[in-house]
């Protein structure tokens, strides 16, 4: 069906669940536990039942069965306030389902799943192969020269080795006080701008009242743990810098050599047929309405949003879609961004 075919639809829909009640997602039995321990997980990892339920953080609904996927019921807005909060369910808190539009967190072919921060790993330790997603970005001053960007994701079936890391805060190397906090924010803001550092100093690193000195030229990334931002509303992600992999304006297929498909210990060489690298692709930055399945669970939860992103996303998104359809393999795809695309950025 034409995508604006799927809008109107859309539109005509009366909203529902933008911000009243949270439809929780049952993990723990039914069928769509079973379809993710079987099918599902066949597709993105190659073999069943492999999809961690107490952890996934997202679900990719087309490579669901088309009756569970026409079960799925999804909050239309970003987490935000009670049903956020894990102290305020009156009990254990259960995950939900939630999408955001028109952007999604870039990845417009999911739809995520919220997990209070108590429930999600924090740090990620050396040599870890960790799932991540990463969308090409090229907003706030980003160049040519920014390193990728990764969000820790467990579910999304792409996994890379984040190396010698250095972990900024308490349970890693730093402690996480006001002063701190400011300085790796500093620090964040020039690193996306391209700027990265030789060194980096902050103090109480080692003891009360002393100062610590790290310099990055000895690691391989930097992570940011749980970190909080207004445009996530309640929700919180592991943020990932792979310092010496310039190329943040670019999809993830531009690091194919560094990839791997499915989740440690269940690795395999990505190629351009794998499930994760089709959902992960030029996927995260294509109109939401470009994505059937998707649409599908926004339309039957209610959600009335606008799904289009800007017209110069939507193209570099196409053009990468006409790309990866043409190459025989990943040496047939000119994969990296020009310094055109990262200039014409701006979501």
């Amino acid at each position: 069906m034409h995508p604006a075919v799927f809008r109107e639809m859309l539109r005509r829909q009366p909203a529902s669940l933008h911000g009243s009640a949270t439809p929780h997602l049952d993990l723990t039995s039914g069928p769509l536990v079973r379809a993710l321990q079987h099918g599902y997980s066949q597709r993105l990892y190659g073999r069943p039942g492999l999809v961690e339920l107490d952890r996934i953080r997202l679900i990719w609904p087309e490579l669901l069965p088309a009756e569970v996927r026409g079960s799925l019921r999804t909050r239309c807005t970003l987490p935000k306030g009670q049903d956020a909060r894990c102290e305020q369910c009156g009990g254990p808190c259960r995950p939900f389902l939630w999408v955001q539009p028109p952007k999604n967190l870039l990845q417009t072919s999911a739809v995520w799943i919220h997990r209070p921060p108590q429930q999600l790993q924090a740090n990620h330790s050396d040599g870890e192969w960790v799932e991540v997603t990463h969308c090409y970005y090229s907003s706030e001053g980003i160049k040519s020269s920014t390193p990728m960007w990764f969000q820790a994701t467990p579910g999304t079936g792409i996994s890379i080795n984040i190396g010698r890391t250095l972990r900024l805060d308490a349970v890693g190397h730093w402690p996480t006080t006001d002063e701190t906090h400011r300085y790796t924010e500093q620090l964040h803001k020039a690193i996306v701008k391209g700027r990265v550092p030789h060194h980096v100093n902050t103090s109480g690193c080692d003891g009360p009242g002393l100062s610590c000195m790290h310099d990055l030229r000895a690691y391989d990334s930097l992570q940011y743990p749980l970190r909080a931002h207004p445009s996530f509303g309640d929700e919180r992600w592991t943020e990932i810098v792979m310092l010496n992999w310039p190329g943040e304006a670019s999809f993830i297929t531009a690091r194919q050599n560094r990839l791997m498909c499915g989740r440690h210990p269940y690795l395999r060489p990505c190629s351009l047929e794998d499930e994760a690298v089709r959902m992960m692709g030029p996927g995260c930055i294509r109109s939401m309405a470009k994505h059937p399945a998707v649409v599908q669970v926004m339309r039957q939860s209610n959600c009335t949003d606008n799904l289009q992103v800007n017209a110069v996303a939507e193209g570099i998104a196409d053009r990468e879609v006409q790309r990866l359809r043409s190459a025989p393999d990943w040496r047939g795809a000119d994969l990296l961004p020009t310094s055109q695309d990262v200039s014409q950025g701006g979501w």
